[in-house]
């Protein structure tokens, strides 16, 4: 009897200690952090930028690298939670690098929004702070534009490769804005994903 409690304690030690391992990505960044991963390529954004549409239950966040040719922009939810395409109302962000456009205008990011996940681990609307990370999956624009339905006017990743699909992500440890940003046109309210022209 003694052997089964000692092996019980010790499965439930590791799992607390998995547990722990695993608790939050932005547990080892420092404050005001925004890091973004794109497949391989990780970087910490230089500026962050928000704009408030809290009376329609989100926020668009807006970031930027150091020399301001790559930035990543989209919608996050303004309360506390774990969301996903469906229960974000649509969540998603795009991926703009000055340096990879298709025909000159095009940039060659194309997100899967259905694969959204989203976690808000802690938000404040009077400091202006926030934590937590979302992804979603991505493409090029050659094969989204080779997936793409015209009917429906949607891209069908699930006839992809496994290759030609990519991830995304966004990790935020306790970053901050000064103001609200004021919304200098459209691009900044939530909209239906398209091809993304500059």
């Amino acid at each position: 009897m003694k052997k089964i409690f000692t092996l019980f304690g010790v499965a439930a030690l590791a799992t607390c200690l998995f547990t722990a391992c695993g608790d939050d990505e932005e547990e080892g960044l420092a404050d005001n952090t925004y890091r973004i991963e794109k497949a391989t390529t990780v970087w910490d954004a230089a500026s962050v930028e928000a704009y408030d549409y809290t009376e329609y239950q989100y926020i668009t966040l807006n970031c930027a690298n150091a020399t301001n040719d790559v930035t990543v922009s989209g919608w996050l939810q303004c309360v506390a939670g774990t969301y996903n395409a469906q229960t974000s109302d649509g969540d998603y962000m795009r991926y703009r690098d000055e340096n990879d456009l298709v025909n000159g205008d095009i940039y060659n990011f194309y997100p899967n929004t259905d694969s959204w996940s989203e976690t808000i681990s802690a938000i404040d609307l009077t400091a202006l702070t926030l934590s937590g990370n979302w992804s979603e999956e991505y493409t090029d624009y050659a094969t989204a534009l080779a997936n793409y339905d015209q009917e429906n006017q949607i891209v069908h990743f699930e006839n992809m490769d496994a290759s030609d699909i990519n991830t995304l992500k966004g990790t935020m440890k306790n970053i901050h804005w000064n103001e609200w940003a004021t919304p200098a046109k459209a691009d900044n309210s939530k909209k239906a994903c398209t091809f993304d022209k500059k």
